[in-house]
């Protein structure tokens, strides 16, 4: 991928400016979901208590939930390396103070992090609904730790660019790692809540479904959509991410037999189904596009490709009726998660997932020609969202409000301000 210096530009403004706005969104849903729908408020409740048993999924979930924080405090703590090129103090010297003052970053952001997890457990003591737990403390400070950590590396990298011309070079790694990334998370996804079983009996009964699909209800047209465009996604991700076509095909096999594999061993209610391994046999027949586009892909078609195929996944998932009536109400707050946190964070990696996948889109369409995809794609499918949530106003079943365009418009901001910080 190569182009001028002008044409990778993003939005104009500060390099802070995006991960701090990621970061106070974020953190402002984080504190509504701990606090949120926790009943009366009566402080009598035992503070950081160690009495319940630790669940392994609820764990990983709320360390998963604190990893953005710890990464977007990094980024919004430190400078652009770019305006740090402008002085006049040596490399060497100017890299070193850089590492410095990033290693420091990370400490505090990790301390604030702890910080925010320990005031929220004392208030959750508080409420009759809530429980406030060190098991959650110690959770979210390791998720917050991780984060902070990987903005460690991203600025650690952008300081050891040491040019401008270095500095593309690593907006360029970061674009290919964000686009492994959408196939990562879908991946993640469908292997929720991440607590497996390497045995013979949880195989079986994780393919039961198999031998009798054939007397089971007809195929949900909804859920076929919603796995072959996620597939038809990663198809696009493998191909524009990669220079030779048989490695493309390589790296779209290996995913999907991960997913498929990590789905054996899960410890869940039939995690497996007829729509998802049809859905992944429909985007098979994209297999032999990648295999004709040669060993110079042109970034605009696949990144089009990949922008649609992500818009039909999650149009498939938000317009499906579901059993019940039509609430033809939409509520300004966001209702996800107040039934459990696994189930929020199942929901937030859809649609991050969605917003991902449409910067990456957008990065590549710029880099083939589409001048106004940078700031048109990402947009369009946060607004995509509000409509379909919208919508769903009058289908049965669902429950419309703000938290799938929050989700959306959260992984754009996240997404660009990781590549901000390698230009």
């Amino acid at each position: 991928m190569s182009s001028d210096s002008s044409s990778r530009r993003l939005w104009p403004g500060s390099y802070r400016f995006t991960a701090t706005l990621g970061l106070l969104s974020y953190g402002a849903f984080v504190v509504y979901q701990s606090l949120a729908d926790g009943g009366a408020w009566v402080c009598s409740g035992a503070l950081l208590t160690t009495s319940a048993r630790l669940s392994r999924s609820d764990a990983l979930a709320n360390v998963v939930a604190y990893v953005p924080l710890g990464l977007l405090l990094v980024l919004a703590t430190t400078r652009a390396r770019e305006a740090a090129l402008a002085g006049g103090v040596a490399p060497a010297r100017r890299s070193r103070s850089y590492l410095f003052q990033v290693l420091i970053a990370a400490a505090g952001s990790i301390a604030a992090v702890a910080l925010m997890s320990a005031s929220l457990e004392i208030v959750q003591a508080c409420q009759t609904q809530r429980t406030s737990s060190a098991y959650d403390l110690l959770a979210n400070a390791l998720g917050g730790a991780i984060g902070a950590v990987g903005g460690l590396g991203l600025r650690a990298s952008a300081g050891d660019a040491g040019s401008r011309g270095g500095l593309v070079a690593a907006h360029d790694a970061r674009l290919r790692l964000l686009t492994a990334m959408v196939t990562v998370m879908w991946v993640v996804s469908q292997t929720m809540p991440w607590v497996f079983a390497v045995d013979v009996g949880t195989v079986r009964s994780n393919l039961s479904f198999l031998p009798h699909w054939s007397e089971g209800p007809p195929l949900d047209v909804w859920r076929v959509l919603r796995h072959a465009g996620a597939w038809v996604a990663i198809a696009c991700t493998c191909r524009i991410g990669t220079r030779r076509a048989s490695t493309a095909v390589a790296a779209f096999a290996l995913a999907g037999g991960a997913s498929l594999t990590l789905q054996l061993f899960l410890q869940a209610r039939a995690p497996l189904s007829v729509e998802e391994l049809t859905g992944m046999a429909v985007a098979l027949l994209v297999v032999p596009s990648m295999v004709l586009a040669g060993a110079q892909p042109r970034p605009r078609r696949w990144a089009g490709g990949l922008r649609v195929a992500a818009l039909v996944t999650v149009a498939a998932y938000e317009l499906r009726p579901e059993p019940g009536v039509a609430t033809q109400a939409f509520s300004l707050w966001p209702l996800v998660g107040l039934g459990g946190l696994l189930g929020a964070i199942d929901y937030a990696l859809l649609f991050g997932w969605f917003g991902l996948a449409v910067v990456v889109a957008s990065q590549w369409a710029a880099a083939g020609g589409v001048r106004r995809a940078r700031r048109a794609w990402p947009a369009a499918a946060v607004v995509a969202t509000l409509v379909f949530e919208i919508m769903q106003t009058r289908i049965a079943g669902r429950g419309p409000d703000v938290s799938a365009p929050l989700f959306t418009m959260l992984a754009v901001v996240g997404a660009i301000a990781v590549l901000r910080d390698g230009r």
